[in-house]
Protein backbone atom coordinates (compact mmCIF):
# COMPACT_ATOMS: atom_id res chain seq x y z
CA UNK A 1 0.00 0.00 0.00
CA UNK A 2 1.00 3.56 -0.36
CA UNK A 3 2.12 5.68 2.51
CA UNK A 4 0.23 8.48 3.93
CA UNK A 5 0.64 11.28 5.81
CA UNK A 6 -2.21 12.61 8.49
CA UNK A 7 -1.77 17.05 8.35
CA UNK A 8 -2.13 19.30 11.62
CA UNK A 9 -1.40 23.05 11.97
CA UNK A 10 1.72 22.62 12.07
CA UNK A 11 4.66 21.86 9.49
CA UNK A 12 5.53 18.36 10.45
CA UNK A 13 2.75 15.66 9.94
CA UNK A 14 1.07 14.47 13.01
CA UNK A 15 1.28 10.70 11.86
CA UNK A 16 2.75 9.18 9.37
CA UNK A 17 1.29 4.91 7.66
CA UNK A 18 0.14 2.99 4.75
CA UNK A 19 -2.96 2.24 3.39
CA UNK A 20 -3.60 -1.23 4.24
CA UNK A 21 -6.75 -2.16 3.02
CA UNK A 22 -8.75 -0.33 -0.52
CA UNK A 23 -12.42 1.49 -0.01
CA UNK A 24 -14.69 -0.79 1.18
CA UNK A 25 -17.94 -0.31 3.24
CA UNK A 26 -17.29 -0.79 6.82
CA UNK A 27 -20.22 -2.53 8.68
CA UNK A 28 -22.06 -0.50 11.67
CA UNK A 29 -21.31 -0.82 14.96
CA UNK A 30 -24.15 -2.30 17.66
CA UNK A 31 -24.62 0.38 20.19
CA UNK A 32 -25.21 -1.04 23.69
CA UNK A 33 -27.35 0.55 26.86
CA UNK A 34 -25.12 -1.09 29.16
CA UNK A 35 -28.23 -3.43 30.44
CA UNK A 36 -29.46 -6.42 31.53
CA UNK A 37 -33.24 -7.22 31.10
CA UNK A 38 -35.98 -9.71 31.84
CA UNK A 39 -40.07 -9.13 30.96
CA UNK A 40 -42.05 -7.17 32.58
CA UNK A 41 -46.02 -6.20 31.99
CA UNK A 42 -45.58 -3.70 29.64
CA UNK A 43 -42.35 -3.26 29.26
CA UNK A 44 -38.85 -4.64 30.23
CA UNK A 45 -36.99 -4.63 33.42
CA UNK A 46 -33.86 -3.95 34.24
CA UNK A 47 -32.25 -6.41 36.10
CA UNK A 48 -28.96 -5.86 36.07
CA UNK A 49 -26.95 -1.90 35.44
CA UNK A 50 -23.31 -2.13 34.16
CA UNK A 51 -20.54 0.14 35.81
CA UNK A 52 -19.50 2.94 33.62
CA UNK A 53 -21.98 2.39 30.66
CA UNK A 54 -24.50 4.71 28.88
CA UNK A 55 -27.28 3.55 31.15
CA UNK A 56 -24.78 3.74 34.29
CA UNK A 57 -24.60 7.42 33.43
CA UNK A 58 -28.01 8.39 32.74
CA UNK A 59 -28.80 7.26 35.67
CA UNK A 60 -30.63 3.65 34.85
CA UNK A 61 -31.52 1.50 38.25
CA UNK A 62 -32.34 -2.02 39.23
CA UNK A 63 -36.17 -2.58 39.05
CA UNK A 64 -36.53 0.24 36.24
CA UNK A 65 -39.10 -0.86 33.36
CA UNK A 66 -38.45 0.85 30.08
CA UNK A 67 -41.64 1.01 28.39
CA UNK A 68 -40.45 3.20 25.33
CA UNK A 69 -37.07 3.72 23.68
CA UNK A 70 -36.55 7.09 20.93
CA UNK A 71 -40.43 7.18 20.52
CA UNK A 72 -41.09 3.51 20.21
CA UNK A 73 -43.09 1.58 22.47
CA UNK A 74 -41.66 -1.86 24.01
CA UNK A 75 -43.58 -3.65 25.67
CA UNK A 76 -41.04 -6.70 26.08
CA UNK A 77 -37.36 -7.51 26.59
CA UNK A 78 -37.11 -8.50 22.45
CA UNK A 79 -38.82 -5.35 21.87
CA UNK A 80 -36.17 -3.32 24.02
CA UNK A 81 -33.11 -5.33 22.87
CA UNK A 82 -34.13 -5.17 18.74
CA UNK A 83 -34.63 -1.46 18.99
CA UNK A 84 -31.75 -0.50 20.49
CA UNK A 85 -29.81 -2.73 17.79
CA UNK A 86 -30.79 -0.24 15.28
CA UNK A 87 -28.72 2.51 16.78
CA UNK A 88 -24.96 2.92 16.91
CA UNK A 89 -22.95 4.18 19.52
CA UNK A 90 -22.81 7.68 20.73
CA UNK A 91 -26.56 7.87 19.74
CA UNK A 92 -28.52 9.47 22.45
CA UNK A 93 -31.69 7.80 22.95
CA UNK A 94 -34.54 9.20 25.29
CA UNK A 95 -35.83 6.29 27.21
CA UNK A 96 -39.41 6.40 29.32
CA UNK A 97 -38.84 4.25 32.19
CA UNK A 98 -41.50 3.33 35.23
CA UNK A 99 -39.74 3.23 38.43
CA UNK A 100 -42.17 2.22 40.87
CA UNK A 101 -45.01 4.51 40.30
CA UNK A 102 -43.06 7.69 39.26
CA UNK A 103 -42.88 8.37 35.16
CA UNK A 104 -39.37 9.26 34.21
CA UNK A 105 -38.18 10.67 31.04
CA UNK A 106 -34.30 9.33 30.69
CA UNK A 107 -31.93 10.39 28.17
CA UNK A 108 -29.14 7.62 27.48
CA UNK A 109 -25.91 7.61 25.16
CA UNK A 110 -25.00 4.10 24.04
CA UNK A 111 -21.60 3.12 23.70
CA UNK A 112 -19.24 0.47 22.10
CA UNK A 113 -19.05 -2.98 23.65
CA UNK A 114 -16.73 -2.72 26.91
CA UNK A 115 -15.49 -4.65 29.71
CA UNK A 116 -17.45 -7.74 30.36
CA UNK A 117 -18.97 -7.18 27.15
CA UNK A 118 -15.49 -7.23 24.68
CA UNK A 119 -14.66 -9.47 22.52
CA UNK A 120 -11.14 -10.89 22.77
CA UNK A 121 -10.04 -9.13 19.58
CA UNK A 122 -11.70 -5.80 21.01
CA UNK A 123 -10.23 -6.00 24.27
CA UNK A 124 -6.80 -6.22 22.12
CA UNK A 125 -7.50 -3.48 20.11
CA UNK A 126 -8.00 -1.31 23.03
CA UNK A 127 -4.39 -1.89 24.29
CA UNK A 128 -3.01 0.08 21.20
CA UNK A 129 -4.99 3.35 23.03
CA UNK A 130 -8.13 5.37 22.97
CA UNK A 131 -11.01 4.35 20.22
CA UNK A 132 -13.30 6.49 18.28
CA UNK A 133 -16.54 6.42 19.62
CA UNK A 134 -18.12 5.64 16.47
CA UNK A 135 -16.02 3.16 14.13
CA UNK A 136 -18.52 2.05 11.88
CA UNK A 137 -21.42 2.49 9.90
CA UNK A 138 -19.34 4.07 7.00
CA UNK A 139 -20.74 3.20 3.50
CA UNK A 140 -17.58 3.87 1.46
CA UNK A 141 -13.88 4.16 3.23
CA UNK A 142 -10.16 2.91 3.06
CA UNK A 143 -8.58 1.72 5.75
CA UNK A 144 -4.38 2.34 6.98
CA UNK A 145 -2.29 1.66 9.98
CA UNK A 146 -1.76 5.35 11.50
CA UNK A 147 -1.83 5.68 14.80
CA UNK A 148 -3.63 8.45 15.86
CA UNK A 149 -6.12 9.95 18.38
CA UNK A 150 -9.93 10.24 18.11
CA UNK A 151 -9.49 14.01 18.27
CA UNK A 152 -7.08 13.49 15.02
CA UNK A 153 -9.80 12.14 13.11
CA UNK A 154 -11.74 14.56 10.80
CA UNK A 155 -8.53 16.01 8.58
CA UNK A 156 -6.83 15.57 5.74
CA UNK A 157 -4.75 12.16 4.77
CA UNK A 158 -2.07 13.31 1.93
CA UNK A 159 -0.16 10.72 -0.07
CA UNK A 160 3.64 11.38 -0.46
CA UNK A 161 2.90 13.81 -3.60
CA UNK A 162 1.22 15.88 -0.87
CA UNK A 163 -2.02 15.31 -2.83
CA UNK A 164 -5.03 14.62 -0.18
CA UNK A 165 -6.61 11.65 -0.39
CA UNK A 166 -9.46 11.25 1.97
CA UNK A 167 -10.63 12.93 5.35
CA UNK A 168 -9.57 10.90 8.50
CA UNK A 169 -13.06 9.42 10.09
CA UNK A 170 -12.18 7.44 12.86
CA UNK A 171 -9.35 5.11 14.62
CA UNK A 172 -11.22 1.50 15.39
CA UNK A 173 -8.20 -0.69 16.18
CA UNK A 174 -5.00 -0.68 17.41
CA UNK A 175 -3.56 -0.54 13.46
CA UNK A 176 -6.93 0.32 12.29
CA UNK A 177 -7.88 3.95 10.86
CA UNK A 178 -10.00 4.44 8.28
CA UNK A 179 -10.79 7.40 6.11
CA UNK A 180 -13.08 8.77 3.49
CA UNK A 181 -12.07 8.77 0.18
CA UNK A 182 -10.91 12.43 -1.24
CA UNK A 183 -13.50 11.79 -4.55
CA UNK A 184 -16.13 10.92 -2.16
CA UNK A 185 -15.70 13.63 0.33
CA UNK A 186 -15.98 15.92 -2.57
CA UNK A 187 -19.08 14.82 -3.85
CA UNK A 188 -20.37 14.87 -0.60
CA UNK A 189 -19.39 18.73 -0.07
CA UNK A 190 -21.02 19.06 -3.50
CA UNK A 191 -24.45 17.68 -2.66
CA UNK A 192 -24.36 19.62 0.91
CA UNK A 193 -23.78 23.13 -1.63
CA UNK A 194 -27.07 22.28 -3.40
CA UNK A 195 -28.76 21.20 -0.26
CA UNK A 196 -29.88 17.60 -1.40
CA UNK A 197 -28.37 15.88 1.05
CA UNK A 198 -31.15 14.53 3.34
CA UNK A 199 -31.02 13.26 7.16
CA UNK A 200 -31.65 9.35 7.69
CA UNK A 201 -32.41 7.59 10.97
CA UNK A 202 -30.16 4.13 11.40
CA UNK A 203 -32.50 1.47 10.63
CA UNK A 204 -29.84 -1.30 9.66
CA UNK A 205 -30.77 -4.77 10.96
CA UNK A 206 -28.48 -6.90 12.84
CA UNK A 207 -27.82 -10.38 13.91
CA UNK A 208 -30.05 -11.11 16.96
CA UNK A 209 -27.89 -11.20 20.16
CA UNK A 210 -28.72 -12.42 23.42
CA UNK A 211 -31.31 -9.67 25.42
CA UNK A 212 -28.94 -9.49 28.61
CA UNK A 213 -26.20 -8.25 26.31
CA UNK A 214 -27.76 -4.94 25.32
Amino acid sequence: GQWLATTGMGTLPLAVGVMSVQRRAVPRERGLLGISISDAENGAQVTKVHAESGADQAGLKEGDVITSVAGKIVDTGSALANTIRQFSPGDRLELLVMRGTKKLTIRATLSAPFGPLMSRGQVQNLMGGKLSTRRGGFPLAFQHDTVLAPEQCGGPVVNLDGRVVGINLARSGRVESYALPADIALKLIAELKSSSVEKLTATSSATPLPVAAE
